[in-house]
């Protein structure tokens, strides 16, 4: 007979609602079956859904309709045999009502239901257990090996990993940033609004990507390509952030250099004729809109073949460098200086209101150039010869408006050099019975690009 104390201890039975809730909600294989006649007797909707079964059809099955043994030419597992011993593990092979099959690992054991001996089955499928190992020591070896950095965050943006690739990035170990915000790499460049548009965009979407600037842990300033994705439960809500990035200083380097390479010219690094006609249009079209005016002026270096002449090319490389100095030392930075090709540079002047402005220009170029060069302790002197066209007075397209300060530099040359003009109509009636059209190479940094030059007697 068993004492008051050990009845106070002894916790009270589950409740039949309890188990069979327990029965319902678990995410195994559950079902009850009468050993003698091998009829379900219950079954949780885990089992059901995963054959395919309507409850009505699941309930008219009997046990040797959907369990086979674990190879198809192996026989059912005898029911009595199991309901004898009490106790029994096996591996077998579900049926599913298409006909496909389940490996599954099955824990058998005899219980008292409603005063009768039953088999309550108790089973996993091996397969999806053996696919989901796999593909976590898959994940890891990816998280591993990946060249991409990888950073994986709560929902409120506490860091949980990181890989390798992330440390030798950015330099900051795993145990550095582990529980910290993403937000210690941020190089300060965007602006909050730029990073309120990039979450809300992970927000309705729940991807985004784009170029983003961050900081090493050494304090230096790099350009990555951020791509984050949100995580999400079976409830489509979001648990986690991985984000994947990777250094892009190299390419943005490479697309610089390409970007020179086609709108520069590379000796004296300033904008090329491409690049120069570019901007030209837009000045030209912002004469429109503001009605204001704007310059053009064809500078020529006088004297130049003598300085290659007598003290090389190399002497020359470096006048043409000083001549750049100083002609963008004359101008402000909204204005453009080019180097068309030789010893000849194109500039605009925006947004002027008069002609006597581009004459003031023109004069201080004139009186920079005045000075001598000084090359290696030796001096060079020059000068230069300046035609100015205006926009819109002298036309509205690039190649007339180039064409036209042309005719003007000639006329300061034939007027003794180290002058400005003016175009005028007159000057090209004059020319049309004194002048042939040749094709003269015009960019030496574009071989290949040509242009109408009036070839002078």
């Amino acid at each position: 007979m068993r004492s008051k104390q050990q009845k106070q201890i002894e916790a009270p039975p589950l409740s039949e609602t309890l188990y069979q809730t327990l029965f319902e909600q678990s995410d195994r294989f559950l079902f009850v079956v009468d050993p003698k006649t091998g009829r379900l007797v219950s079954f949780n909707d885990k089992l059901r859904q995963c054959l395919e079964y309507t409850r009505k059809d699941f309930s008219h099955l009997n046990f040797s309709d959907f369990v086979i043994g674990e190879s198809t030419k192996t026989a059912t597992p005898n029911l009595l045999i199991l309901n004898a011993k009490g106790l029994g593990a096996f591996r077998a092979r579900y049926r599913t009502r298409k006909g496909a099959l389940l490996d599954v690992q099955v824990r058998a054991k005899r219980i008292t239901l409603k005063r009768k001996p039953v088999l309550l089955f108790d089973a996993h499928e091996i397969a999806a257990r053996k696919l989901s190992d796999q593909f976590k020591r898959l994940s890891t070896a990816i998280f591993e090996a990946a060249t991409e950095a990888i950073l994986v965050t709560d929902v409120e943006g506490n860091i949980l990993a990181v890989n390798p690739a992330f440390t030798r990035i950015t330099g900051y170990s795993a145990e550095e940033v582990l529980g910290k915000n993403p937000k210690i790499l941020q190089s300060g460049r965007q602006d909050k609004a730029f990073y309120k548009k990039m979450w809300e965009t992970i927000c309705t979407e729940g991807h985004w990507q784009g170029e983003i600037w961050n900081r090493r842990k050494n304090g230096k300033i790099y350009p990555e390509w951020l791509s984050i994705t949100a995580v999400k439960d079976e409830e489509d809500h979001s648990v986690q952030y991985a984000a994947l990035f990777s250094d892009i200083t190299q390419r943005k380097a490479g697309e610089a250099k390409l970007e020179f390479q086609a709108y520069y010219d590379s000796l004296t690094r300033l904008p090329n004729r491409t690049l120069f006609l570019e901007r030209l249009s837009q000045a030209i079209k912002q004469t429109r809109r503001n009605d204001s005016k704007a310059a053009l002026l064809f500078v020529d270096l006088d004297r130049f073949k003598a300085v290659n002449d007598h003290m090389g090319h190399a002497a020359g490389d470096t006048v043409l460098k000083m001549s750049a100095a100083r002609l963008q030392a004359c101008v402000r930075e909204t204005d453009t200086v080019a180097r068309s090709g030789g010893d000849e540079f194109l500039i605009v002047l925006t947004n002027i209101k008069t002609k006597e402005q581009a004459a003031r220009v023109a004069k201080e170029i004139l009186v920079q150039f005045a000075a001598p060069f000084q090359i290696k302790g030796r001096k060079a002197s020059l000068g230069a010869s300046i035609g100015i066209a205006m926009v819109p007075e002298d036309g509205e397209q690039g190649s007339t408006l180039i064409e036209n300060a042309d005719l003007a530099m000639y006329r300061s040359k034939t007027s003794g050099r180290n002058l400005h003009h003016f175009y005028d109509k007159k000057m090209k009636k004059e020319e049309k019975g004194k002048t042939k059209i040749i094709k003269k190479p015009l960019n030496t940094s574009s071989p290949g690009l040509k242009k109408k030059r009036i070839k002078r007697k």
